[in-house]
């Protein structure tokens, strides 16, 4: 995966080089530059208009390598006349190759590699601009240039072996915009908090903010940890996000997530909790190339069995997302972000939160087996992000027979 800026739409005229013309320096007619035409080349984009976007941008998305190669006469053997005053390319073309961000100055990677492709990788969507710049020495016809290269490879001589003299620079350049797409599911936190009393406002408020400040803190990766679940106290969390930084940006097929319970609600008994496990995302729209997360409990042999709650206990729950369309630096908290949070009973009627926005259960249905005359209830979050691409979480709200000091005032 809030403000995110997962597809910019950008408009990026491609910037072609104009064809070969000769340049007169200081009036000498000896001193001559030329710019040649160019070609880059980048196989592997989308179709124009991919995702709504405007014709002019080159469609890609992100976390795949894809090669780019220029094509231009500066390029060709050593020898070969270009121009019209009888000059021939000699000496090694030097090229740098530069990719810019439009939406981070400071984004700048240069690689002045002298070959004539380059593998661009990019890891976050957004548009960005692809230039290559190469330059190569011209001398007069059938000499060498001043450096001496002289064997039609470029390689340098000893200087006493050539007549020809290097009498100008022959250069080409071209610039690409492409628009890199989202396909990666949104990091998605969830919160449960057992709460005495009623003001349950004022208690998601607070939750909230700290929720917040930890994951941009945190850049979306989960702040519990082996050495500090059990100093979490009344507070029950579900972490699913594409995982450490050294496990991110894996190429769309190969994604993957990892959920993570930190907690004392996830198991009967109420003890602290912290597990979880490594999934796979799967495809969710072919035609958008978008992709989705579900983490789902439940089963018997799953780690994540479920959320289990005291009766008489009013909870809340909170839920935010982050998403890396902005590299992780705003969160999601509302319906307008494509957040979402619902508890259902078996017959699928949304259970409401009470007028202090909590939910409390009076009748307990756990064990099943005991409370068999009593309705299933299931909880559900999910995330989406501007691209489309989401992420779920469902799986069963248990209602354990623990007896509580208080009583709330909604009865179920």
């Amino acid at each position: 995966m809030n403000n995110k800026v997962l597809v910019i739409l950008c408009s990026l005229a491609v910037l072609t080089s104009c064809s070969i013309y000769a340049q007169e320096s200081n009036g000498n007619t000896q001193n001559k530059n030329l710019q040649s035409e160019m070609e880059l080349t980048m196989p592997g984009a989308e179709e124009e208009g991919f995702r709504g976007t405007d014709s002019s941008c080159r469609n890609y998305l992100e976390d795949y390598t894809y090669q780019t190669d220029e094509n231009s006469l500066i390029y060709s053997g050593s020898g070969e006349k270009v121009g019209n005053n009888n000059q021939q390319l000699s000496g090694k073309p030097q090229v740098i190759w530069t990719i810019t961000d439009d939406n981070d100055p400071n984004n700048v990677v240069s690689n002045p590699s002298n070959e004539t492709s380059n593998k661009s990788n990019f890891t976050n969507p957004g548009c960005y601009k692809v230039h290559n710049s190469g330059s190569r020495q011209l001398t007069d016809a059938g000499g060498a240039a001043k450096d001496g290269s002289k064997d039609g490879k470029g390689d340098t001589g000893d200087n006493s072996g050539g007549k020809g003299k290097a009498n100008g620079i022959a250069t080409a350049n071209q610039t690409i915009g492409v628009t890199v797409h989202d396909v990666t599911a949104p990091d998605l936190w969830l919160a449960f908090e057992e709460c005495v009393g009623n003001d349950f406002a004022s208690s998601e408020e607070d939750l909230s903010n700290k929720m917040v400040e930890k994951i941009l803190a945190k850049a979306g990766e989960p702040f519990v940890t082996k050495d500090n679940y059990q100093d979490i106290e009344g507070t029950s969390y579900i972490f699913v996000d594409e995982g450490k930084s050294a496990d991110r940006n894996k190429i769309p097929e190969n994604k993957t997530v990892r959920y993570t319970l930190c907690g004392n609600l996830f198991n009967s008994n109420g003890t602290p909790t912290l597990n979880g496990e490594v999934i796979s995302t799967k495809v969710l729209d072919k035609s958008n190339k978008t992709q989705q997360a579900v983490v789902e409990g439940g089963n018997k042999n799953d780690v994540f069995k479920g959320v289990y709650v005291r009766r008489n206990v009013p909870f809340i729950a909170v839920v935010r997302s982050v998403d890396n369309g902005d590299k992780r630096k705003s969160v999601g908290a509302k319906e307008a972000d494509g957040v979402k949070f619902v508890i259902k009973d078996s017959n699928g009627t949304e259970i409401q939160p009470d007028a202090n926005g909590g939910y409390l259960f009076r009748v307990p249905n756990y064990p099943r087996e005991d409370y068999s005359d009593q309705p299933d209830y299931y909880f559900e979050a999910q995330a989406e992000d501007v691209s489309k691409n989401l992420t779920k979480i469902k799986a069963p709200l248990y209602i354990v027979n623990t007896s509580a000091s208080f009583e709330g005032s909604t009865n179920r």
